[in-house]
């Protein structure tokens, strides 16, 4: 029986099961090229991983090394015949900031004032333009607070936005050591909150907005103090894993917002090279991106924050060399608060260049001088565990 056996098989017709078997394989290589490759990723030669949405990444890439220059150069004009002054990467907090240095005002020419003063120092040039205006709609009862020194500027202000009440945080840095994170327990550890109030007060932060609420998902690609800390495979859905199901934000040593799309292909070698090559210091995964290169960027689906809905919402964006723009838009009082895709356009409208959501709702705070800035909303204050922080970089101010 086992010889009958043997010789069936040998005679049995070989084509149609071979043909069988490339179209399973085939059909696997589909399903594969489906799950994980993104249509608008593109392998670099001699790379390990993908660069996602080459046209728009490039874009991104060629504007951070313009921008390095810039900021190069904005660097060494602190004040002319002064030092520069950096913060130490691995510094927990930065340097106590300057009681005198903060003011406060209800006039916008007080503000024009204080700018003047800002390209005076060197912080601006006479050809940069600060998004605070007096023209703006200016809410008349929420005072307008500021903070200069010869390495930091910065305003917050409220203002009516196509009717929506905007709460506004606008800084002009020296370095770009004065943008950093500062986790709870200054550590990536997702079981520990605090009032922002008293993190911001704890890395001597002029203004500090809160971040991504990483605690709450496992979304998108973590790094933290040039570490990547989170990176996870895991299914999501059918065409996405938990790493690209999420926009994610880095931020390089030069001070830029870099974008890596949500879908984009990328390989934990890959994203590891990436991090390295460009100097990456930290990363944000909340989202989704509201504009790059000075476009609004089309909002559809998205894991979180429901984009179609109108909802509280506030966001992250840069405006040019570090210059960085904070906004909420509030629901106090009954208002409806906007979309995504309203929140992106008023930003483009606004100048800025790249811009990229936050959390929304409770969750979105501006600390200004270690308080609360939201004139229009007494709500109790959310722990968080993580900011992003603006600081001074000047040497504090002893035995005075």
């Amino acid at each position: 029986m086992k010889k009958e056996a043997h010789v069936r098989k040998k005679h049995l017709p070989s084509f149609p099961f071979r043909g069988a078997a490339f179209a399973f394989l085939a059909l696997l290589f589909l399903c594969w090229v489906a799950v994980f490759v993104h249509p608008d990723s593109f392998f670099l030669p001699g790379r390990a991983g993908t660069l996602p949405h080459a046209n728009l990444v490039s874009e991104l890439d060629a504007f951070s090394a313009g921008s390095r220059e810039a900021a190069s150069a904005a660097a060494n004009h602190v004040s002319a015949g002064e030092e520069h002054f950096v913060i130490g990467e691995a510094a927990l907090s930065a340097p106590m900031p300057d009681a005198l240095s903060y003011g406060e005002t209800y006039r916008a020419r007080d503000v024009a004032e204080v700018v003047e003063d800002a390209v005076n120092a060197g912080l601006l040039s006479e050809e940069e333009k600060t998004i605070f205006s007096v023209t703006a709609a200016l809410d008349k009862d929420s005072p307008i607070l500021y903070y200069i020194d010869d390495s930091l500027l910065t305003i917050c202000w409220q203002e009516t936005v196509d009717g929506h009440l905007c709460t506004f945080c606008e800084v002009k840095t020296a370095d770009p050591s004065q943008i950093r994170r500062k986790l709870s327990q200054d550590a990536f550890a997702p079981s520990s909150v605090v009032y922002p109030t008293d993190l911001a007060v704890s890395a001597n932060a002029v203004a500090a907005v809160t971040g991504d609420g990483y605690s709450a998902h496992d979304l998108g690609i973590s790094v933290y103090q040039r570490e990547i800390r989170r990176f996870k495979a895991w299914p999501y859905s059918f065409t996405r894993r938990c790493y690209n199901a999420v926009d994610t934000l880095f931020l390089d040593a030069s001070g830029n917002f870099r974008f890596s799309p949500a879908g984009a292909s990328w390989s934990r070698e890959g994203i590891e090279q990436y991090v390295s090559e460009n100097d990456i210091l930290f990363s944000l995964t909340c989202g989704p991106i509201l504009v790059a290169d000075g476009q609004a960027m089309p909002q559809g689906g998205y894991p979180f924050g429901s984009p179609g809905r109108r909802a509280a919402r506030s966001a992250i964006a840069q405006c040019g060399p570090l210059h960085y723009l904070y906004v909420s838009v509030s629901t106090a009082d009954g208002r409806p608060g906007c979309t995504a895709s309203e929140l992106a356009g008023m930003l483009q409208a606004k100048g800025v260049q790249h811009a990229y959501a936050l959390s929304g709702g409770r969750s979105a705070e501006l600390v200004f001088g270690g308080e609360l800035y939201r004139p229009q909303d007494n709500r109790s204050e959310k722990p968080c565990n993580d900011l992003i922080v603006f600081a001074t970089a000047l040497p504090e101010k002893r035995g005075e």
